[in-house]
């Protein structure tokens, strides 16, 4: 089989460029369709650890990051957030190219519709708040990735081309979150996906089969090499899930391929919500978002331009929570027998009474109030360091109302 897999699967930000500008025409071939193709709980190791013969060309004949960064991997279903999306952070950002959430985001879909029909097939009805925009949908629960790439086969079979399909094989995920995660039962996989007989590892060597099979299928008709593919998974910890305290749990495989991306490029690092505005670009259109959240074209995965320092804001946001988390959980266990440390706490939750406030996954919802993501990161650091001096020096910022 021939094997140049057109592969988009993580484009970064890069620093002070526009989000709303495509390639210059000539600067680059554009993709006549684009496939986002997901697989869930993709850790980054198992492409070196694991046979999956389908993965491994295709970041050989693409541009793939060294470290790929997702949105902070939380999956509430209560609050604001799980009023308007039914899945988790990364997989509802990454499609609208911005971490500031809303209720009815616009959608990389919406944008792409122009081109032509579009698919969504996923093996979860998690996702199904994702669903708007798409021509075509499947988010069925049980459903195997064989049927899912059927789905996707059947519906080119019937349309003759689609113009953007979001697919995600779910078995991975499962074995990852139930067979190991909440394993009990003291068997050597247990709370470790990497184990040569966990049911992890042939769950996402049978989704690299279906990989094959979706590429055999474009290859047959002519429709591979001017394919964009975006490979990635939504995070996992080796123990299973992506759990929010792991930090490997927000990585991701980040591999890019396709019309005018450099072949066997390694850039240094890309973060979930530069993908949107980049195949935006390369399909000549604008981004579906343009805030202070978004993400930005990363050029640098083109074979004619050269490689751009990231500024990494989803990397610091998510260092940053996980360090809310501990030194949170310490103030209060502290304010339990310090009448100070009970009022600091009363104090950061008070935007007349703080400079600052923390902005925690719980606020997600929030976090379009903020200019951009500088000011969220600034905004965390005060609060950080605010927790540090009452913890560590007995010094309160008290506010001055």
């Amino acid at each position: 089989m021939k094997t140049f897999y057109c592969l988009l699967l993580f484009v970064s930000m890069a620093s002070g460029m526009a989000t709303t500008s495509g390639f210059a025409d000539g600067e680059a071939p554009k993709p006549n369709r684009a496939i986002l193709l997901k697989i869930d709980g993709l850790h980054p190791e198992t492409i070196e650890r694991f046979d999956l013969p389908h993965l491994q060309a295709l970041r050989t004949r693409g541009t793939s990051a060294e470290t790929g960064i997702l949105h902070f991997p939380a999956h509430p279903t209560v609050g604001a957030y799980g009023e308007w999306h039914t899945t988790s952070f990364p997989n509802v950002s990454t499609l609208a190219g911005t971490a500031f959430l809303t209720e009815r985001p616009r959608f990389l879909q919406h944008v792409l519709r122009s081109r032509g029909k579009t698919l969504h097939a996923a093996g979860s009805a998690a996702y199904r708040s994702l669903n708007s925009g798409f021509d075509y949908s499947l988010t069925t629960s049980g459903i195997s990735d064989e049927a899912l790439i059927d789905f996707v086969i059947g519906t080119f079979e019937a349309e003759g081309d689609v113009a953007f399909a979001r697919i995600m094989l779910q078995e991975t995920g499962i074995a990852g979150r139930v067979e190991s995660g909440k394993n009990l039962a003291d068997q050597p996989w247990a709370q470790n996906i990497f184990h040569p007989s966990a049911p992890y590892r042939a769950a996402l060597e049978k989704a690299d089969r279906q990989i094959g099979r979706l590429l055999d299928f474009l290859q047959t008709r002519g429709q591979l090499e001017d394919t964009l593919f975006v490979v990635m998974g939504d995070g996992q910890s080796p123990h299973g899930w992506h759990l929010t305290l792991d930090e490997e749990a927000a990585l991701t495989p980040l591999i890019f391929a396709g019309p005018g991306v450099a072949e066997g490029r390694t850039i240094d690092h890309a973060e979930n919500i530069d993908v949107a505005p980049t195949i935006a670009a390369l399909m000549g259109l604008s981004p579906p978002n343009s805030d202070g959240g978004a993400g930005l074209v990363l050029y640098d995965v083109l074979s004619n331009s050269e490689t751009v320092e990231h500024p990494r804001p989803l990397a610091r946001i998510n260092d940053q929570i996980r360090s809310y988390r501990l030194i949170h959980a310490r103030a209060v266990l502290a304010a339990a027998t310090d009448p100070r440390m009970n009022l600091l706490l009363m104090e950061l939750a008070h935007e007349r009474l703080s400079e600052h406030q923390f902005f925690t996954p719980e606020r997600i919802m929030e976090w379009r109030e903020a200019r951009d993501l500088t000011e969220i990161i600034a905004a965390n650091d005060w609060v950080l360091e605010t927790l540090r001096l009452a913890l560590d020096e007995k010094v309160y910022r008290f506010g001055t109302l």
